[in-house]
């Protein structure tokens, strides 16, 4: 059994090395049906909880932001963000991407670890975590978590997106197709996310399940989201 040590080194790795490629094929265009869903429920709850009521400048959190297609239009939405991500390159494709565009003022680069965020407590109003926790071995999954929960403000917001268990291994490297290169991922059923969010003093308001239909695998994915309390 593979203990997955070098997983966190090896797909930054291939970040570094597709970014311009990814950013290519992940492309508002070809988003999901599930990631405009979840983004817009993420938005509405986060509109109407008490953490943005009362503060409203205090930032999102866009944790693994990648060419920074979210953290656009969570900034042309009217939030201000943070995207944040640990590798230089997919920094670099969100800046030259974003640059110049309505409401990408509202956005602060950062290049952050999410085992250990260099942000204060209670720094965001919400938490965006959108196909990158996905990335994190489940030996380490708990740790992050809690640095997650750590920067979150009480009644702040946290949707993650997950890739759910198939009959595969629920770790495991995967190829990136156009590239070759390979990438981690863990894989989570619904159950177990919902528990690990409780552990960490999580309410956990719902978890969804959808197809990605731009797929002919047709992979199911989960929205979890959830309330620090």
């Amino acid at each position: 059994m593979q203990n997955f040590t070098e997983a966190n080194r090896i797909t930054i790795d291939t970040y570094q090395q597709i970014a311009p490629v990814y950013a290519d094929t992940h492309t508002i265009a070809v988003r999901s049906a599930l990631w405009q869903e979840r983004l817009q429920r993420f938005v509405a709850v986060l509109r109407s909880s008490l953490a943005y009521q009362v503060n409203p400048l205090l930032p999102v959190l866009d944790i693994g932001c990648g060419h920074g297609r979210d953290s656009l239009l969570l900034a042309q939405i009217g939030f201000n963000v943070i995207a944040a991500d640990l590798s230089t390159s997919m920094l670099n494709e969100a800046h030259k991407r974003n640059h110049g565009q309505p409401g990408s003022e509202r956005i602060t680069y950062r290049c952050l670890d999410m085992y250990k965020l260099d942000l204060p407590d209670d720094a965001c109003a919400g938490l965006w975590v959108s196909a990158s926790f996905l990335h994190i071995p489940k030996h380490d999954n708990l740790l992050v978590l809690k640095e997650l929960v750590r920067v979150l403000v009480p009644a702040g917001l946290i949707m993650i997106l997950v890739k759910e268990s198939d009959s595969g291994d629920d770790e495991r490297y995967e190829v990136h197709q156009e590239s070759g290169k390979i990438r981690f991922f863990a894989r989570y059923r619904g159950s177990e996310l919902w528990a690990l969010l409780e552990q960490v003093g999580l309410q956990v308001d719902e978890i969804t399940t959808a197809i990605d239909e731009r797929f002919s695998d047709r992979r199911r994915w989960l929205g979890a989201l959830a309330t620090k309390g």
